[in-house]
């Protein structure tokens, strides 16, 4: 009476669970890391595209406005020229994002970048406020693509 055990697992079976385990615990690590990057990945918008998208609030006529989103937002463009203001008594500047299509006013508390100026790529990074002012937090300049070491003539 000496049977074979009907549950002894072959070497392929054995190769395709594994496989299985394999592709199961990677579908699970991809799932798990993508739930987590979800709230910290922002893109930024440009000032049209914010406008038809409704990220800036409409403008209220007194009272506060609840269309405000409180989620962090980028918004991207270029620097209006003339546009930028600074207050005398406090690092607050105010500037204008363009796109040429449209334009959105921008708030900045802080320390300006040495290379944000008129006419200048920018990307500020904050919210807008009842008003429809973008409140920045952050600002990111564009640099120029071009590498000159000190001493050199400029390459463009």
């Amino acid at each position: 009476m000496n049977r074979a055990n009907p549950r002894r697992w072959l070497p392929r079976h054995r190769r395709l669970a594994t496989l299985i385990a394999v592709v199961l615990g990677a579908l699970t690590v991809g799932s798990v890391l993508a739930w987590q990057l979800r709230g910290s990945l922002v893109y930024f918008q440009t000032p049209s595209k914010a406008l038809a998208a409704g990220m800036v609030p409409p403008k209220t006529a007194g009272g506060t406005n609840h269309s405000v989103s409180y989620r962090k937002q980028r918004l991207g463009g270029m620097v209006k020229a003339g546009s930028i203001q600074q207050d005398a008594d406090q690092p607050v500047t105010r500037f204008v994002v363009t796109d040429d299509q449209a334009e959105l006013p921008v708030r900045y508390r802080g320390v300006l970048p040495d290379l944000f100026r008129d006419g200048q790529g920018v990307i500020a990074e904050g919210r807008f406020d009842e008003q429809g002012v973008f409140q920045a937090s952050q600002l990111l300049t564009k640099h120029s693509e071009y590498y000159t070491p000190p001493g050199m003539p400029s390459a463009k």
